[in-house]
This record gives structure tokens, sequence and C-alpha cells, in this order.
């Protein structure tokens, strides 16, 4: 069986899964402020406007981000920047916190069922998680574990193989195009929320306020409400 979402009573979404696989920024922890900084002065760095940058590269690793961003730069230049970036954020953790349900949400999940796929290093994850007072989960995979990052399927599909699912029956959690292409290629079903983009390709919900969360049998069932905001195109 994989894992489905179904209308329910009242226009609710009803999706059912074994495991739930969550981005870290924009998805659990909101730092967009800081990301949004820090890039603005690289964008200057690299003689950018600001606004031709941020809020272009979210979900993917530094490096490719900076490929994208100036396709000039050597590979030297590249792991200088991205040195830079990571120290940045390592050091500016200010305004760093959970986005909302996402303390409850975790709270309710059995610790063997979710995880974490981030396109940011272990030792970000670990401070971000910990500056937003949200728990560790025990499968965290990170930039330093894929060669490949999103919108790679490798991130995903480690995810999936290291919580021991099936990757269709794993439910991902993401807010941006990178992360959301990089599950679906993995065979993940994908949910979005419109943290960091205002439109996604797939069903979207404002944040983790309204998830219910409900087990059955060995499975879960997260319920979506139908009032909750749903912006796919049309």
């Amino acid at each position: 069986m994989t894992a489905a979402a179904t209308p329910g009573e009242d226009d609710r979404t009803v999706i059912e899964c074994d495991v739930v696989l969550f981005d870290l920024d924009g998805t659990l922890v909101d730092s967009t402020p800081v990301v949004d900084r820090i890039w603005s002065d690289l964008a200057r760095r690299l003689g950018r406007r600001p606004e031709d940058v941020i809020g272009r590269f979210h979900g993917m690793q530094a490096g490719a981000a900076l490929r994208e961003v100036d396709p000039t730069l050597s590979d030297d230049e590249v792991d200088e920047l991205r040195a830079w970036v990571i120290d940045e954020e390592l050091r500016d953790l200010s305004g760093i916190r959970p986005i909302p349900g996402a303390p409850r949400l975790l709270e309710q999940l059995p610790v063997d069922a979710w995880g974490v796929v981030t396109s940011c290093p272990r030792g970000l994850a670990l401070a971000r998680l910990d500056a937003a007072a949200l728990p560790v989960p025990a499968v965290m995979v990170t930039a330093d574990d894929v060669a490949d990052g999103k919108p790679h399927p490798a991130p995903f599909a480690l995810g999936a193989a290291l919580m021991g699912a099936d990757p269709s029956r794993v439910l991902a959690v993401e807010d941006a195009p990178a992360g959301i292409a990089s599950a679906q290629a993995a065979g993940c079903s994908v949910l979005g929320l419109l943290t960091t983009h205002r439109q996604l390709p797939i069903r979207a919900i404002d944040d983790l306020r309204h998830l219910r969360l409900d087990r059955v049998g060995d499975g879960l069932l997260l319920t979506i409400p139908g009032e909750v905001d749903d912006r796919r195109p049309r």
C-alpha cells in the first residue's frame, strides 16, 4: 500500500503513511530572516543585487546555490564562499523559531516515525534545532551525507532507507520546489508548506498547526481540515 491522500468528511484530506520526513528550514524551523541577511551580504560580495538572489535557492545546498548565482565561480571560490556562508549561518541564530505547529506535531509523532532531510550541514542543522527548541531526530540526512543534494532524489531516498521504510509509504513535508522534486523523484508523497513560497505545484498549507495525527495499526493518519488554505495552481 502506498502513502495516500484521500478526501474525507467536510472536504478534509487524510494522508496515510508509515513515516514522515521533514525538511528543516521553512518546514520545522523558521530561519528565513537569517538566510535573507546572509545571502544579501553574499549577493553584494558577488556584485549582484540582493533581490536577484534572495528566495531563489531555498532548499538547495549552498554550493549548488552559489553555482546558480554565478556560474563563472571556480571550484576554489565556491568552496571559500560556501565556508563563509556556513560560518555566518552558525554565528547568526538570532530570531530562529519553530514553524507554528511544529513542536506539538513532533511531540505527537513516535520517535521512530519521523526524521529530517535537509540541505544544510549537520552542525548547522543541530544548531538551528537547538535555537528553535525542537528535538533532534534519530534519523537526520544532511548535506554531509549525500554527494547530490536536492532536487536529486538521493537525500530522500537515503532518509527512507535509514528509516527502514519503503519510499511509497513516506510522506515528505517540504516548503521549496527543489525539495519537492527530490522527494517526488525518490518515490515519496509530498505535502507542501507555504512558508517560503506562496505557490507550490502540490497540495500545500500555511503551516503545521492544523494537522491532526492519529495512529492506525503500525501506520499514521494525518488529517488536514478542509478550511485550511490550499493554494495549488488551478
